[in-house]
């Protein structure tokens, strides 16, 4: 089963919105690791972090139906947060063309820890399936408490934040070509 790295790099997809602040790299091997840090204010509105793969991964046009994938996320530091996952399938230009349902919440309390979360994969639609749509994961972030604010401090670039997908990689009428 592939298995994808949260990074702390930028995405070339971004999403518009104050609902939105991060849309990070998710891409095979680690880096050293690095943080970064998320806030919510008093009464404010849940935050969406975002990891998609690199363009050309899964390189599937026939992604697998059902099951789970399992998503693990470091936090370091944490005040009233909780979080929750969902799988996106994002075409190649960053159009949103499928979602699983969300996760239940954790709650973010015990840190530092590595929180698990294992989404339900959808069955994907056969008319969406294209060589170039890529994996997203989508953490959600709200208060524990509404009304105390909430901050977190989140840990990538090992493997302990990783997507282990159950989409196979190069399959079907799709082939990456390596350069060697």
């Amino acid at each position: 089963m592939p298995t994808y790295i949260c990074k702390a790099i930028d995405s070339d997809i971004s999403f518009s919105g104050t609902a939105n602040p991060f849309t990070k790299v998710l891409s095979p091997g680690t880096e050293p690791a690095s943080t970064f840090n998320l806030s919510i204010a008093p009464g404010g509105a849940q935050i969406n972090v975002r990891f998609v793969t690199d363009q050309g991964l899964p390189s599937s046009d026939a992604w697998e139906s059902g099951g789970s994938i399992t998503c693990e996320l470091r936090v370091t530091a944490a005040s009233n947060m909780r979080a929750r996952a969902q799988i996106n399938r994002i075409s190649a230009a960053g159009v949103i063309l499928q979602t699983g349902t969300f996760t239940a919440f954790q709650n973010l309390l015990a840190v530092p820890a590595t929180f698990t979360f294992s989404a339900a994969v959808p069955t994907w639609t056969a008319a969406d399936e294209a060589c170039g749509n890529r994996l997203a994961i989508r953490f959600n972030f709200d208060e524990n408490t509404v009304g105390l604010g909430a901050t977190a401090t989140i840990e990538v670039g090992t493997t302990n934040s990783e997507i282990v997908s159950t989409i196979s990689e190069n399959s079907s009428s799709c082939r990456r070509v390596s350069v060697s």
